[in-house]
C-alpha cells in the first residue's frame, strides 16, 4: 500500500463492566438500557488509499479484489462502501492488535474506524456519536445482526463511560465519571486472560435468544443484569473493589444462566479457581461462547494468577484504559 493519499484511522476495543446485554434493541426499546464500558489501548486500524485501477482491493484476514461492490464477500466492508457509494479505485486494509471474535467488540471498532476513514475520504463530517449510530444501523438494520449498541458507542467515544439508551433510542452518556486517579488504580488490577476460543457475538446472542423458551425469563435476567450495571456504577465511584469484584462475578453467573454450554462450564471452573486465589472477581467478556476472561485482582495476587494460567497453557493480556475513541491516526 502506497503512502500517497493514505488515510489511517483506529478505534479502541473494549471491556464491559456492567449492564452488557441490555444494549440490544429487543430489550431497550421496551425497558431502556444502562451499561458501563471502557475503551482499552488495543485497536482496530483501517488504511484507505486511492488507486488508479478501477477495482476494490480489500486486505484483511483474506484478500479480495473485485470490480463490483456487490461481489464483496466481507459483509461490513460491502455495506459501508455501498452506503457511501464508493466507486472502484480504492485499496482498503484492516488489521488489529488482537484477534476478532474474542468478545472485545472488534466488529464495532472495525465499523467505527471504517466510517471515520470514509468520512475523511469523502470529506464528510460526522460526530463520534453519529459514527457509532451509523455503525449500529448498518449492523442491526442493513445486515440484520443480533447485536447491541455498546461496542460502537464505546469505540467511538472512549474512556470509562456509563451509557443509557431510552425506549426511543435516545443516547446519554457520562464519560470518565470517576477521577483519573481512580481509573489508574482500577486498570492496575484488571487483566485479560485469553481462552484461545473465538466466536461470533451476533451468532452467540442469536443462539441465546432462540434458546430462551420463555422470553419472560430472559427479560428478567436482563433486568437483573441492568441492576448489576447500576451497582457497578456506584461501586466504581466508591472504589469498593471487593464488592465490585463480586458484582463482576455475579454478572458472569447471570450469563451462565442463559447458556450452560460445555465451554461455559469450563470457563466457570477457571473463574472459580481465579476467585479462590484471592481475586476480587472475574467474568467472561462479551456475548459468551469464547474470548477473554476479565479478571479483577489485587496486585499482590497477580504473580499467583500467572502461575495458575500457565498450568492451563493460556496467556494473560495486559492493557490500559484509553480516553480516546475513534480517531485519525498518524503513522
Amino acid at each position: 500500500m502506497s503512502n500517497k493519499n493514505l488515510i489511517v484511522t483506529r478505534s479502541p476495543l473494549r471491556i464491559s463492566l456492567g449492564g452488557g446485554g441490555t444494549d440490544i434493541p429487543f430489550y431497550f426499546k421496551k425497558y431502556g438500557s444502562f451499561f458501563i464500558s471502557c475503551a482499552i489501548n488495543k485497536h482496530v486500524y483501517i488504511c484507505i488509499n486511492e488507486i488508479n485501477e478501477k477495482k476494490y482491493f480489500l486486505r484483511y484476514s483474506k484478500n479480495e479484489t473485485v470490480e463490483n461492490v456487490n461481489d464483496i464477500k466481507h459483509n461490513l466492508f460491502r455495506e459501508v462502501l455501498k452506503f457511501y457509494n464508493i466507486k472502484p479505485g480504492v485499496e482498503i486494509m484492516s488489521f488489529a492488535d488482537l484477534p476478532s471474535g474474542t468478545g472485545l467488540g472488534s466488529s464495532g471498532a472495525f465499523l467505527c474506524s471504517l466510517i471515520l476513514a470514509l468520512d475523511i475520504y469523502t470529506e464528510n463530517k460526522r460526530s463520534n456519536v453519529e459514527i457509532a449510530k451509523l455503525a449500529s444501523k448498518i449492523e442491526i438494520e442493513n445486515l440484520e445482526e443480533t447485536v447491541g449498541y455498546q461496542d460502537t458507542l464505546i469505540s467511538a467515544i472512549g474512556g470509562l463511560t456509563a451509557f443509557s439508551i431510552d425506549k426511543k433510542t435516545n443516547i446519554e452518556y457520562k464519560k470518565n465519571f470517576i477521577t483519573s486517579e481512580k481509573i489508574k488504580k482500577l486498570e492496575n488490577s484488571l487483566l485479560l486472560i485469553d481462552t484461545n476460543t473465538k466466536r461470533s457475538s451476533s451468532k452467540e446472542l442469536e443462539k441465546t435468544m432462540s434458546k430462551a423458551k420463555n422470553k419472560e425469563i430472559l427479560i428478567e435476567n436482563l433486568h437483573q443484569i441492568k441492576q448489576l450495571g447500576y451497582d457497578s456504577h456506584k461501586l466504581l465511584k466508591d472504589q469498593n473493589n471487593r464488592l465490585l469484584g463480586q458484582v463482576l462475578t455475579e454478572q458472569w453467573k447471570k450469563k451462565l444462566e442463559r447458556s450452560k454450554s460445555k465451554y461455559h462450564l469450563y470457563v466457570d471452573g477457571l473463574i472459580s479457581e481465579i476467585n479462590l486465589l484471592g481475586a476480587y472477581g472475574a467474568k467472561l467478556i462479551g456475548a459468551g461462547g469464547g474470548g477473554y476472561i476479565l479478571t479483577f485482582i489485587p496486585k499482590s495476587k497477580i504473580s499467583d494468577l500467572k502461575t495458575l494460567i500457565e498450568t492451563y497453557n493460556l496467556n494473560i493480556i495486559d492493557f490500559q484504559i484509553t480516553n480516546t475513541g475513534v480517531s485519525k491516526f498518524d503513522l
